[in-house]
């Protein structure tokens, strides 16, 4: 495992305020073997806001912002869209109370008090897909993931290929999703490419891309 790296850290009086770390060319994997992968650049931003002043008003305990350049997955590992991506940015929030603990009562209890989590900005690319947009996804009473997005596609007809080929995604929905995302998308007036402003929902165990369901969610499961 070769990197560098810097950790930046922000105290305050009731404890950390923020943490940042910055990892530049870094190979991950055991040396000389083909399971290695390689990343140009990672940003990461921790930020812990002071709780609100009523315990019951609901508000950011953590925001995290991201920015990835050049991802290269291991040769041993075969990705849907190709081995490199390019370019992550986001910009997430976990609304509501940190869970004490990553089980199932903990988990219930920050659903049930409002717990949300924001993605208030996503931007990347991925061999032929291109993605700007952002959501919010929460917990159904069963603890299982919901969500709506509202996503700016590029390259879908490519990727959703991509994805039939690597059996993640049924031929027949692949199609659907290609007419819903044809008939909504424009040019894009720098590159030309064709663009389609959609909303993609995650719910009642599958992944929807308007009103054509594209694949199925894994079921989420707690101790």
């Amino acid at each position: 495992m070769l990197f560098r790296s810097d950790i930046v850290l922000r105290l305050a009086a009731g404890g950390i305020e923020s943490a940042m770390s910055e990892l530049r060319e870094a190979e991950i994997g055991p040396e000389g073997k083909p399971d290695r992968a390689w990343i140009a650049g990672l940003d990461l931003a921790f930020r812990f806001p002071p709780p609100p002043a009523n315990p019951a008003d609901l508000a950011p305990s953590v925001e995290v912002s991201v920015a990835l350049d050049q991802f290269e997955a291991p040769e041993t590992l075969t990705l849907p869209l190709g081995q490199t991506v390019e370019r992550v940015i986001a910009e997430l929030a976990l609304i509501g109370p940190l869970p004490a603990r990553a089980d199932r009562e903990s988990v219930d209890a920050w659903r049930k008090a409002g717990g949300t989590f924001e993605i208030r900005q996503v931007a990347g690319n991925w061999g032929p897909l291109g993605v700007d947009g952002d959501g919010t996804l929460a917990l159904d009473n069963d603890l299982q993931m919901v969500g709506a997005f509202a996503l700016r596609l590029s390259g879908y007809e490519e990727a959703l290929n991509a994805l039939v080929a690597a059996e993640m995604v049924r031929p027949t929905a692949a199609s659907a999703a290609k007419i819903v995302l044809n008939l909504i998308a424009k040019p894009d007036s720098v590159s030309g490419r064709a663009v389609a402003s959609v909303p993609l929902t995650l719910q009642e165990g599958a992944v929807s891309v308007g009103p054509a369901i594209l694949m199925a969610l894994p079921r989420l499961t707690w101790e």
